[in-house]
């Protein structure tokens, strides 16, 4: 029986299931882990206690269900923390945590540097010090001991999969949060790079979110008895996909009530997504889960809402893609989560109609209505459906 491995770190808690091919879940495990408070600004975590975190609880769900027929592991994590590592994986100090807002002065240097809005017409981000950009010159001014024997700064996903295959790999979501990730090149903004004197071979390679970067190593496959040979694999946010919808819904000239049900249903399938994979919950309900999903779904500066505005309006998605001029993660983020529902038989309504609308299958209104007129249903109930709105929209 093929099984396949799900890996969830988040702020304070590690999660790791192991499913079959049906879906079904065979075993699950969680273990919990601080945040080292130095101050208010000052908030650090252990990285290495993040990866015993997923050994202990990959140890766990392997020891219950067997390892035998484990084909793959993926990951999703918390974003925009730091940490700077040797060349065998080993954090050289602890994780910069995404909640690290140090870096004040820095932020201010960057603004001045850079404007209002220049940085954010390259990266999509307007200078902030929870950014890792501001983290990492902060690093560079204050511990440039660190930063000099870093052989590579890694995000916390790209961490956990450098432990795992030796290999310094992040995705396009996960870059995106750093503030020095070019949203219309799809890569790091060179010239960003060159003005703080970030050396690029320091930074890890960026490939798309469902994509095997390699097997695991052998130290971690004697460790953990796992088969050698076993791929790991990417991850992504699906948040991206339910601010398409929205865009839109938007662009059709729907209401705000329309906008409702397309997050809060989009909210149910993210959940049912997550939680199908081994996700937390309670992780859905935090600024990592609702909070980015009510910020891409509303605000004028998404880039995914943005592109589904001008599908709504009639532009066929590959030009709505080209007029945006950035990277529309959603789109591709709309592939991966369909191809998940249908291999793990997850119901995804919004998601099944976003995809037929992004291939040409159905048109930007024809999917609204359908959706407003499937037989409504609890919100979370298998399938999240819902009525009325071409009335009260």
């Amino acid at each position: 029986m093929d099984t396949f491995l799900a890996i969830d770190l988040g702020t304070s808690n590690c999660r790791s299931a192991l499913f079959d091919q049906d879906m079904n879940m065979l075993a699950v495990s969680d273990v919990e882990y601080p945040l080292i408070n130095i101050s208010p600004t000052h908030i650090e975590q252990d990285a290495m206690l993040w990866w015993e975190s997923v050994k202990k609880t990959m140890a766990d769900v392997l020891s219950k269900a067997g390892s035998g027929g484990l084909r793959s592991i993926s990951i999703s994590s918390q974003g925009i923390s730091l940490v700077p590592v040797d060349e065998a994986g080993k954090p050289l100090a602890n994780a910069f945590s995404w909640l690290d807002t140090r870096a004040q002065k820095e932020e201010d240097a960057l603004e001045a540097l850079y404007g209002v809005d220049a940085i954010y017409r390259v990266t999509g981000k307007r200078a902030n010090a929870c950014y890792t950009l501001s983290k990492l010159v902060w690093l560079m001014e204050n511990r440039r001991d660190i930063y000099e024997k870093a052989y590579k700064l890694l995000l916390p996903m790209d961490f956990i999969l450098f432990r795992l295959c030796g290999k310094a790999v992040t995705d396009h979501t996960m870059a995106g949060g750093t503030m020095f990730y070019d949203i219309h090149k799809q890569d790091w903004a060179q010239g960003i790079l060159d003005d703080q004197g970030i050396d690029r071979g320091k930074l890890p390679d960026i490939g798309w979110s469902g994509k095997a970067i390699g097997a695991v190593s052998g130290e971690v496959s004697a460790g953990l008895g796992i088969p050698e040979g076993v791929l790991v694999v990417t991850g992504g946010q699906d948040q991206k996909c339910a601010a398409l919808g929205a865009g839109i819904s938007d662009g059709l000239g729907f209401g705000d009530n329309t906008k409702a049900a397309m997050m809060t249903r989009g909210l149910a399938e993210m959940g049912r997504l997550g939680l199908a994979l081994g996700a937390r919950e309670d992780t859905f309900y935090g600024l990592a889960g609702i909070g980015d999903l009510i910020v891409t779904c509303t605000s004028m500066h998404s880039r995914n809402r943005r592109c589904g505005i001008l599908i709504g309006e009639g532009a066929a998605p590959r030009e709505a893609m080209e007029r945006v001029g950035m990277v529309v993660e959603g789109v591709y983020t709309t592939e991966a989560a369909y191809a998940l529902a249908q291999k793990y038989g997850v119901s995804m309504p919004i998601t099944e109609h976003i995809h037929a609308v992004l291939c040409g299958a159905m048109s930007a209104r024809d999917a609204v209505e359908s959706l407003m007129t499937r037989q409504r249903k609890h919100e979370r109930a298998e399938e999240i459906v819902f009525e009325g709105e071409r009335k009260h929209g």
